[in-house]
C-alpha cells in the first residue's frame, strides 16, 4: 500500500543511524582491504574485484561489503537533508521570509561550531604521532569548507562533506526554495550530463574528482529528498516477505548498477529507496530499531569525531582486525555521545 505521510524524527533518525555506521566503518575499512569503491570515479574493474572476492575470499565478505558499498551512506545523508529542509523551510516556516545571508549564516555557523573541535584534535594528533603540519592555508581552507574546492587538500578525508552541505544549502535557497520544479529538473539534467561526460572519458579522473567533491555531483539525492518532502510520499508494504524480498533485490541491484558507469550515476536512488525499506523493517525489532535511532541522534557528532580516532587506529590495531574496528566503532560512539554533552554545554546558547 502507498501511505502518504511525512518521515516522522525517529524514522529519519533511525535512518542516520544505519547511514552513519556504513560510513565509520567503511572511512575505515576501505584503507584496510584492496577491495575499494565507485565513489568519486567510476572504474568498471571495481565490481569485478568485489565479485571476485565472494568466491575467492568469503571470509573477507563483511569487509568487502562496508568497503565497496559504505559509502552509499552518504546519498542517504543527503537525501534526508534536502527532505529536511523542505519540512523546515516549506512547511513549519513557510509564511518566514529568509534573506540568502540569514540562511547561510544560520547553517554555517551551526556546522562551524560541530566541526571545530574534532578538526582541531585532528590536527594536533597529526602533529604528536606522526610530525605532519597540515598548513595554515590547508586549515583555514577546511574551517571555511572550501577544502573540497581543491580535491588535492582532501585530507583530513572526511570533512570535505562540510564544505559540499553549505554549497548544498545555498543551492536550495537559490534555486529551490519557494520556487517551482524547473530549476530543479535542470540541475539534475546538468548534474548527470557532467558525470556523464566524467564516465565517457574514464581517464580524466582530475575532473571526475573534482565534480564528485561539488554540489553538482551530488544533486540527485538531495534533490530528491526534496522532491520525496514536497510530494509527502512513503511506500510501506505491511507484509514483513515483500519488503525482505524488495531489500533483497534492491542489494542486489545496487551491486549490479555498477556494471556500468551511466547506470551508476542513478545507484544513490537505490540506496535511499533501500534505507527506507530497512528502516520500515527495523520497526519490526524494537530494540534493534531503538539502536539505531539513538546512534542516528548523536550521528552529527560520531561524524565528526570519526576521523580523530581512525586516525588514532594504527595505534591501537591488532591483529585481529574484527576486534579492532569494533573497538574503533565502539570508541567512536562513546566519545561522539561525550562530545556531543560537551558541545551542548560550550555552544548550547547558540540558537539557529
Amino acid at each position: 500500500m502507498i501511505k502518504k505521510s511525512p518521515i516522522t524524527l525517529e524514522e529519519s533518525n533511525s535512518m542516520r543511524g544505519v547511514a552513519i555506521l556504513f560510513i565509520v566503518i567503511h572511512n575505515l575499512v576501505h584503507l584496510l582491504v584492496p577491495i575499494k569503491e565507485n565513489e568519486f570515479a567510476y572504474t568498471p574493474h571495481m565490481l569485478s574485484s568485489f565479485l571476485d572476492s565472494i568466491i575467492t575470499a568469503p571470509g573477507t565478505l563483511t569487509a568487502n561489503v562496508f568497503s565497496f558499498l559504505g559509502w552509499y551512506g552518504v546519498p542517504v545523508f543527503l537525501f534526508l537533508s534536502g527532505y529536511g529542509l523542505v519540512r523546515k523551510y516549506e512547511v513549519q516556516l513557510a509564511q518566514v521570509s529568509l534573506t540568502f545571508w540569514q540562511f547561510i549564516k544560520s547553517h554555517w555557523i551551526k556546522m562551524l561550531l560541530l566541526m571545530l573541535i574534532p578538526y582541531l584534535m585532528f590536527v594536533f594528533f597529526d602533529y604528536l604521532l606522526y610530525g605532519e603540519r597540515i598548513s595554515l592555508v590547508s586549515i583555514i581552507k577546511h574551517l571555511c569548507f572550501a577544502s573540497n574546492i581543491w580535491p588535492e587538500e582532501i585530507n583530513p578525508g572526511v570533512y570535505w562533506y562540510f564544505g559540499l552541505i553549505i554549497q548544498l544549502y545555498a543551492c536550495y535557497y537559490l534555486f529551490f526554495y519557494k520556487k517551482d520544479h524547473k530549476s530543479l529538473i535542470a540541475l539534475n539534467i546538468l548534474s548527470f550530463f557532467l558525470i556523464a561526460c566524467c564516465v565517457f572519458y574514464q581517464k580524466n579522473y582530475p575532473l571526475m574528482n573534482f565534480v564528485r567533491h561539488q554540489f553538482i555531483g551530488w544533486i540527485l539525492p538531495f534533490t530528491f529528498g526534496i522532491a520525496y518532502a514536497r510530494y509527502n510520499w512513503s511506500v510501506v508494504f505491511q507484509e514483513n516477505w515483500k519488503n525482505l524480498l524488495l531489500f533483497v533485490l534492491g542489494s542486489v541491484l545496487l551491486v549490479l548498477s555498477n556494471i556500468d558507469g551511466y547506470v551508476w550515476i542513478f545507484s544513490p536512488l537505490i540506496a535511499i529507496c533501500l534505507a527506507i525499506y530497512l528502516e520500515a523493517m527495523m520497526k519490526k525489532v524494537s530494540f534493534l530499531n531503538k539502536v539505531f535511532v539513538y546512534v542516528g541522534s548523536i550521528s552529527a557528532f560520531l561524524f565528526a569525531i570519526h576521523p580523530v580516532i581512525r586516525h588514532l587506529y594504527w595505534h591501537f590495531k591488532t591483529d585481529n582486525v574484527l576486534l579492532s574496528v569494533s573497538v574503533y566503532v565502539l570508541v567512536s560512539i562513546l566519545l561522539s555521545i561525550g562530545y556531543k554533552a560537551l558541545h551542548q554545554h560550550l555552544f548550547g546558547g547558540y540558537k539557529k
